[in-house]
């Protein structure tokens, strides 16, 4: 602890250590004298330290909660997002069947170094990727740091940067996985609703007995969603909840994508698929949504499309091995990959796909490589012509100029 005056100031401040969350303050004292000012800084220690002493524990799902509440009442887009990841952690919800899961009755000034790695290691199990555990790794820390800074007890080793063992973030190097044309057409015709497809499930049973024309259904909603999502580049959120008022009926000109992440809306391009497929729902339409599940409201999921991805042998070992899992938001890195290798520009793919900095849509620039290769050629083709004449071996272009005689 010590005070100090900033250069011009006269009055002085005080600069301290918060015994809660362990982070640095520097408040004004609001005085010029010292005495007055050493005074102040007892102060802010004296109360900073009552507040240590009477911190209130606090479960992590307590912790949690109070977290995404404040992202709620912030009205953060996240906030939906963070707290079915918060059930997911403490095993609630949909996921509560998920094996590794912390213990949301634990207080969470007791959570340890070791804890979050031996529940690192049980994610891994379930075969989480290193970017979920991540997500889940940042919702602890922050619901840890922001319960702290409300005075509540909050592990003190997450904030000792002396540990050997901190709570370590694990290094997500998943690979963009984006499908090639021959392989999004398998996809496309295995989903044929006209063509007998045997449906098994993963565990290799026989698929649930049901009408073929239900089966039909499903295959051809599957279908659709398939185009939409790869010719749109929405996510599955963005699509799976699209309504007929989003897409501007009957001409289908235009679709207007609601960024859940970004919460802004976004016009996409209308391909000649897409449209048809629009035209022929809104024919059949029941719901206000497009593609509306049972009970008429949004997909949460499609099986099918999932199974579709794997028997196409989509993520066979090899492939996985070499370039990543195939997932549904496979199909808008599909997308953006298709429109680079075309004539469009990162630019112009960063306003289709929503994102609002740059650094996320140059994952994919690397796609666009030979194109802009071939452009900078041309370029230094034009400025340097291909004109020199057997004596000019300077490389540079004959000098046409006329001569003049001395």
């Amino acid at each position: 602890m010590s005070l100090f005056r900033p250069v011009g100031s006269k009055v002085w401040y005080a600069n301290y250590l918060h015994p809660v969350t362990g982070k640095r303050v520097r408040k004004t004292t609001k005085t010029t004298k010292r005495a007055e000012a050493q005074a102040v800084l007892d102060g802010f220690l004296g109360e900073a330290k009552k507040t240590a002493e009477r911190r209130e524990q606090v479960t992590l799902k307590e912790a949690i909660k109070l977290y995404v509440d404040s992202l709620e009442a912030a009205q953060k887009p996240s906030s939906k997002e963070m707290r079915a990841l918060g059930d997911r952690l403490v095993g609630e919800g949909v996921t509560r069947c998920e094996r590794a899961t912390l213990d949301g009755s634990r207080f969470i000034h007791t959570l340890a170094p070791i804890d979050m790695e031996e529940f690192v290691s049980g994610r891994r199990a379930d075969g989480k990727s290193a970017q979920t555990i991540a997500h889940e790794i940042k919702l602890v820390r922050a619901a840890c740091r922001y319960v702290a800074g409300l005075g509540m007890a909050g592990p003190s080793q997450m904030y000792d940067r002396s540990l050997d063992r901190p709570w370590r973030i694990p290094a997500t190097t998943q690979k963009t996985r984006y499908l090639g044309v021959d392989e999004w057409q398998m996809l496309f015709d295995y989903l044929d609703p006209d063509k007998p497809v045997p449906m098994v499930s993963r565990s290799g049973t026989a698929y649930e007995r049901a009408p073929q024309e239900l089966l039909r259904e499903r295959r051809q909603t599957a279908r659709d969603l398939l185009v939409a999502l790869t010719l749109t580049g929405g996510r599955w959120s963005e699509v799976a909840s699209l309504t007929w008022d989003r897409v501007n009926p009957p001409e289908f000109n235009t679709i207007r994508l609601w960024g859940n992440k970004t919460s802004k809306e976004r016009l996409v391009p209308v391909p000649d698929m897409v449209r048809e497929v629009l035209q022929r729902r809104f024919a059949r339409r029941t719901s206000a949504v497009i593609f509306p599940a049972l009970d008429g409201g949004a997909l949460r999921r499609t099986k099918i499309l999932y199974r579709a991805i794997d028997e196409c042998g989509l993520n066979s070992p090899e492939k996985v091995a070499a370039h990543g899992r195939a997932t549904i938001h496979s199909l808008r890195h599909t997308f953006a990959s298709w429109l680079l290798q075309g004539d469009a520009e990162l630019s112009e793919v960063q306003d289709a796909l929503g994102h609002t900095s740059i650094h996320m849509t140059r994952r994919y620039a690397h796609l666009s490589k030979h194109k802009t290769a071939a452009k900078l050629g041309g370029i230094l083709n034009a400025i340097v012509p291909d004109d020199r004449s057997p004596g000019n071996t300077s490389g540079m272009p004959k000098d046409n100029s006329d001569e003049i005689d001395v």
